[in-house]
């Protein structure tokens, strides 16, 4: 079981500080892993977020889905508030900001600071499946599917 403390501030843009809590547990082939995440003010108005959590929850299967040598990955998120939208995941980074599904890939003239434009009510679901498998000539393929659930 681990515990750790994030705390991430915009390199660009103006929100304060981003404090997150994170832990994370692995029972053989499950991993459970939890954040709350809190700000002090959201620079977008006092009708977004200063608060939210995010829950994880993947299972790990010896092999390529039941079909043969390699690996895969099942995996569930909720978020809700700081936890959802864009910040399912993410903390104040640019990488999160301009990776897939970060506001600035969306937009790609944005800053960090929209990342946090999310509301208290806001929930995102999203559901993941990806792993590779190995074949007799030693090469290895990779395929996944991601779907997000908003």
């Amino acid at each position: 079981m681990g515990l750790c403390y994030i705390a991430s501030n915009n390199s660009v843009g103006d929100n304060e500080m981003l404090n997150a809590f994170h832990v994370r547990a692995d029972y053989g082939q499950w991993r459970i892993e939890g954040m709350a995440k809190q700000m002090g003010e959201n620079v977008n108005g006092d009708e977004f977020a200063k608060s939210g959590f995010e829950g994880h929850v993947q299972y790990s299967p010896s092999n390529f889905f039941g079909f043969g040598n390699g690996f895969s990955k099942v995996g569930v998120q909720y978020g809700q508030g700081l936890g959802g939208s864009t910040m399912l995941g993410r903390t104040f980074t640019n990488y999160n900001a301009y990776s897939p599904g970060g506001v600035g890939f969306i937009d790609g003239s944005t800053e960090q600071t929209l990342m946090s434009a999310v509301k208290d009510g806001d929930r995102t679901v999203r559901a993941q499946a990806y792993g590779a498998i190995s074949v007799k000539t030693g090469c290895s393929s990779c395929c996944g599917l991601r779907t997000n659930i908003v």
